[in-house]
């Protein structure tokens, strides 16, 4: 382990690539002029202040904002190239972690499962999202992070957006196909990405040769009436929290994105703003408005989004699927939380959700769970190996979170329009 790498990982700090692929390095480590410019890290004068928040799933309050002294711009191949040579020792790299997962167990995917369609067949819900949790008592050493954040470099294509952040006891690294919005100025970019296709089961089902694999085999994809009907609810519902600000909105058509071991329908969205807002106030209100959007959260006329506390798969989610906002030298940019490993002081937790619409299949999703946390494994160059399953604590009670509860006709104006207030 290098100086270099010591230094930074152990002091609190982030890393996070942005919209044009940038990686950018909060840090509070100082470092002199010599170091920097040995490692061609690129300070960043642009900024004012380095902030980064990281609001936990279910709570945004600015206590989750952090300020660093310094932010420090590095090019992916200066990255992989300090990585690499603060893991080599000689001719071999450094071992591999072989942590030991216990997965929640399958009851109670069941039981939230059943929950939703039952919500959804009275009316009450048009789509929620379901997750599931792989636990393990390892803990990534300042060894390990760096091996991960090495394997996410090598593995990922730019589309996906790797992150990072880290203190003394806890931190979530991963790899985002989503994020919430990028603003410059008066334009915001948003971005719907829900239906998903296992490509190895793709590969296999249709008698493809990954080789020789073209996109235009996926047609039957864009065609599938399940995916296009959780795909569309998340569309409209952007669409519908963005006509707050404005109603300049630009839809373009769904299209299939590729990633490493996955396919998932994407749309992209633009919506140009009436006048330049004050960036600070704004950028935090509009991240409070989009969050969750229903490719995370749900989508109802009547229920509010904190229902998903009743689920059993929601307990305890922390980082995951939380927005992760940074100011950058090309605006606001605001990544959505996936495809991630989160460790504390007790353990790393491993987590994939899924859309649950009128059509759905528990078998089905819950092989899409598996293969979403899989896919993780494989980007971090983890190894496969479930040990045992386990089964949380009961789920909260209404009483424990009263206007979680109730019906959005009972709530305030304010908590009653998601696109008002969350």
């Amino acid at each position: 382990m290098n100086f270099f790498i010591q230094k930074i990982f152990s002091n609190p700090g982030a890393l996070v690539q942005d919209i044009d692929h940038r990686f950018l390095l909060l840090t509070d480590a100082s470092l002199n002029p010599e170091i920097a410019t040995f490692y061609r890290l690129k300070e960043i004068e642009s900024l004012t202040f380095f902030q980064l928040f990281t609001p936990t799933f279910f709570e945004s309050s600015k206590e989750h904002l952090k300020n660093f002294k310094h932010c420090l711009q590095i090019e992916r191949a200066d990255l992989l190239s300090l990585l690499q040579g603060a893991l080599y020792s000689g001719k071999k790299i450094n071992q591999q972690p072989t942590p030991e997962w216990e997965l929640q167990d399958r009851s109670l995917f069941d039981d939230d499962f059943n929950k939703i369609q039952e919500h959804i067949q009275q009316g009450l819900l048009d789509k929620a999202v379901i997750m599931t949790t792989e636990k393990s008592q390892w803990i990534p050493s300042l060894q390990d992070q760096s091996y991960l954040l090495l394997n996410l470099l090598k593995s990922c294509p730019s589309h996906l957006y790797i992150y990072m952040h880290w203190n003394n006891s806890s931190g979530v690294i991963g790899a985002s196909p989503e994020f919430l919005f990028h603003r410059k100025e008066r334009l915001i970019q948003t971005m719907a990405l829900a239906g998903t296709l296992d490509k190895k089961k793709f590969f296999a089902e249709n008698n493809i040769r990954p080789f020789l694999f073209s996109q235009l085999e996926t047609t039957q994809f864009l065609e599938d009436e399940k995916e296009l009907e959780e795909h569309q609810l998340v569309v409209e519902d952007l669409k519908e929290k963005l006509s707050v600000f404005t109603n300049q909105i630009h839809i373009d058509n769904p299209r299939v994105l590729e990633l490493p071991h996955l396919f998932h329908l994407q749309t992209e969205i633009r919506a140009e703003l009436p006048q330049n807002p004050d960036s600070d106030v704004f950028d935090h209100h509009l991240m409070e408005q989009l969050h969750p959007s229903s490719a995370l959260g749900l989508k109802s006329k009547s229920t509010h989004w904190h229902w998903l506390k009743n689920l059993k798969g929601h307990q305890k989610l922390n980082h995951f699927g939380a927005p992760l906002g940074i100011q950058t030298p090309n605006g606001y940019f605001c990544i959505v939380g996936i495809r991630n490993l989160e460790w504390d002081a007790e353990g790393s937790y491993l987590r994939a959700g899924c859309g649950i619409v009128v059509q759905s299949r528990s078998d089905s999703e819950w092989q899409e769970l598996e293969a979403k946390r899989e896919s993780v494994k494989a980007l971090l160059g983890l190894k496969n190996k479930i040990q045992n399953t386990f089964v949380e604590p009961k789920a909260e009670t209404p009483s424990d979170h009263n206007t979680s509860w109730v019906q959005q006709s009972s709530l305030s104006p304010a908590l009653r329009n998601p696109t008002v207030s969350n």
